[in-house]
């Protein structure tokens, strides 16, 4: 992140602070990430999967493509360097040995294989028991996106405000590979990263422009790479 785009950060949020008013106390959603492939012959039952628990209110499902299957006969046209990034940083963190797909992971806690429902159903009911560290509401205020942070209890830990933005539903006829000649939706696929810099456990009011070509954003406050998500906000931009 440049320097002077966090300043600039850092000094429109002194300016929204007193026009968002104190953001209300709410449950944070649970944040569901698929690590997915358009070359795994596996992941279509979990691409599916996700795109039925994409609407629920107390989730936040987002498609990540990893790039380590491109060699493999299919370049995935979703697929980033910086999604299998961030599911090795889980990996280290959960002490697996090795990646891959499809997984996910709820809460940045907990890892399973995608396909399996019953067990990502259970990952999530066990999250959502579970306190946020933070409150994010997120609101749009002309070109701009307006995240408020707050913590819902005193004492609460720091951590990175992430911000993803992904398009709600993709459909990509596949004409290599393990998934030669199928059609495949995918849903909530994350096209693009920022980072908004750090949560201090105090509240707190970031702004950053929408990302352009994007059905919707999401704000994640994690416990540094491959932790815990602390609290989490989405916002449906079309």
């Amino acid at each position: 992140m440049r320097r002077s785009f966090l300043n600039f950060v850092a000094a429109t949020a002194v300016a929204v602070v007193g026009m968002v008013g104190q953001a209300q106390s709410q449950a944070s959603p649970v944040v569901v990430e698929l690590f997915t492939s358009q070359g795994c012959s596996s992941c279509p039952p979990a691409d599916e999967y996700l795109g039925r628990i994409v609407d629920r209110e107390n989730v936040i499902a987002l498609s990540l493509h990893v790039d380590y299957w491109d060699y493999l006969g299919w370049r995935d046209v979703f697929s980033s360097a910086a999604h299998t990034r961030r599911q090795r940083d889980y990996a280290g963190r959960m002490g697996e040995r090795m990646v891959y797909t499809p997984q996910v992971v709820v809460q940045g806690r907990q890892g399973m294989v995608g396909s399996h429902a019953n067990k990502v159903e259970a990952a999530i009911e066990a999250q959502a028991k579970i306190k946020a560290a933070a409150s994010v509401v997120l609101t749009k205020m002309e070109d701009r996106l307006v995240a408020d942070i707050t913590p819902v209890e005193d004492g609460a830990t720091r951590g990175r405000v992430l911000m993803a933005w992904y398009s709600r539903a993709e459909q990509v006829a596949i004409r290599a590979g393990e998934n030669r000649g199928r059609k495949i939706v995918y849903h909530n696929v994350v096209k693009g990263w920022s980072d908004l810099g750090v949560w201090r456990g105090g509240r707190i009011v970031l702004t950053a422009p929408l990302p352009m070509m994007a059905d919707g954003v999401a704000i994640l406050v994690q416990d540094r790479e491959g932790g815990p998500i602390l609290g989490a906000g989405r916002l449906a931009l079309k």
